[in-house]
């Protein structure tokens, strides 16, 4: 449940809280990979792309031995190519 309030953030697009809460989380957890994952959804939405795909990164580089086919793996891919 930590990342209630940083999920409704995410999806009511309140990009700058929803980042605030993701940053928050992983001070506390920095090997949290859907963290990762979510903060580079907000900060991609803030425009800070070189810093969404850092953390698209990190969450590949945590999920390294994931399925290939989890939807948020191929969009962490498809993100660190753009």
């Amino acid at each position: 449940y930590q990342d209630c309030a940083a999920q409704v953030f995410l999806h009511t697009g309140e990009w700058a809280k929803a980042r605030s809460e993701y940053e928050r989380m992983l001070k506390v957890n920095p090997n949290d990979a859907l963290a990762h994952y979510h903060l580079g959804l907000a900060l991609g939405r803030t425009g800070a792309l070189a810093q969404a795909k850092s953390e698209n990164r990190k969450f590949l580089d945590l999920w390294k031995d994931a399925d290939t086919d989890i939807p948020e793996v191929i969009a962490a891919r498809r993100r660190t190519v753009q």
